[in-house]
């Protein structure tokens, strides 16, 4: 048996416990936000903006509105699967 999945057999173990002793709830529902609202925080606006300017690089983007490249991409997907 290898050590992650003695390791994930215990993880489940101690859901189990934490679940019948009403500690453990999972994640809350709702807490997913969707592209709509997504595209809605300031930060995503901004990073749109400078993406529409063309001016910047994606490594200037990342200085100004202090987020990392990922974040850039990611937006820049919500925005065209919701277009």
């Amino acid at each position: 048996v290898k050590l992650t999945a003695i390791r994930t057999i215990m993880l489940m173990e101690g859901i189990k416990i934490r679940k019948e002793k009403g500690l453990y709830q999972g994640r809350r529902i709702g807490s997913i936000v969707t592209p709509e609202k997504y595209l809605k925080k300031k930060k995503s606006i901004d990073i749109l903006n400078y993406l529409a300017k063309g001016t910047h690089t994606y490594h200037e983007i990342c200085k100004i509105v202090n987020c990392s490249p990922s974040t850039i991409v990611k937006t820049k997907r919500m925005k065209e699967q919701v277009a």
